[in-house]
């Protein structure tokens, strides 16, 4: 009998071990997957964080470029239309961007912001086909690099305005151009290549396309330019960046993201 019961007693002490070690165990499971479950939201939390304050510096420059520079975009279906007044100070930019670079940088020890790509030539690149613009000693310079159709470029000058068209049809974009009110000022070449000079009351314009569709002009005279690109690809994913380096750096979590500024567009279809 007492054995029965000494039996019974170890049965049940190890019965109650077992209970108590299956708990513990429990327990470390609930304890580790609560610090995991933790560490996972403090990553998501980080990287959320990362991301709105990219996304706030990208914003800042985006609206003191669009503002100063005076340039608004039009998409229509696979065209881009877009207008700006010339000729252009980019000195009250630069000047404006640069202060903004102080004050990021100081409030934002962990954003390092590096303008000279931009302010070398203040370049814009249209994705996804890739196509830049810039302005270069005094000139605009609209390089395709492919999917490019046409140009539509009109040009607003006051005075008296003639042009003189020696293009010819050697390139390989169309070329449809106008300054209305001008003489001989409505030229349309198919697979344009040469130049149009243009004269007017304060002093003259050469508009030169290259054979494999670069276009440029000067743009020390006063004018309005209407540009509209029309391209043989689907506009998907349309965006246009600037060369504006922006790096985010966290040594805590070993984390380095680099990126460029990107404009926050209103675009009208």
């Amino acid at each position: 009998m007492n054995k029965r019961m000494d039996k019974r007693g170890v049965f049940a002490t190890l019965s109650l071990t077992l209970f108590v070690l299956v708990l513990l165990s429990l327990s470390i499971l609930f304890f580790k997957q609560a610090s995991s479950t933790e560490s996972r939201h403090v990553e998501l939390s980080f990287f959320q964080n990362t991301y709105d304050l990219d996304q706030s510096v990208q914003q800042v420059f985006s609206e003191a470029i669009i503002e100063q520079m005076g340039i608004s975009f039009t998409l229509n279906g696979n065209s881009l239309t877009m207008e700006e007044s010339f000729p252009q100070s980019y000195a009250s930019l630069d000047s404006l961007l640069l202060d903004l670079e102080s004050n990021i940088e100081t409030d934002f020890p962990e954003v390092v912001v590096d303008l000279a790509p931009y302010t070398d030539n203040h370049l814009l690149t249209v994705r996804p086909f890739n196509l830049t613009r810039k302005v270069d000693n005094g000139s605009l310079i609209i390089n395709p690099l492919s999917n490019v159709e046409s140009y539509n470029l009109e040009l607003t000058i006051g005075g008296d305005v003639s042009c003189l068209n020696s293009l010819s049809g050697n390139g390989s974009v169309d070329l449809n151009f106008n300054i209305p009110g001008g003489s001989g000022c409505a030229i349309n070449q198919d697979n344009a290549d040469g130049e149009i000079i243009v004269t007017t009351d304060y002093g003259p314009i050469e508009l030169e396309i290259e054979g494999d569709g670069e276009l440029e002009f000067n743009v020390t005279t006063s004018l309005t330019s209407s540009l509209t690109i029309n391209f043989t690809g689907e506009m998907e994913n349309f965006k246009v960046e600037t060369p504006i380096q922006i790096g985010i750096t966290n040594p805590g979590f070993g984390y380095s993201k680099q990126g460029v500024v990107g404009l926050f567009l209103l675009l009208e279809n």
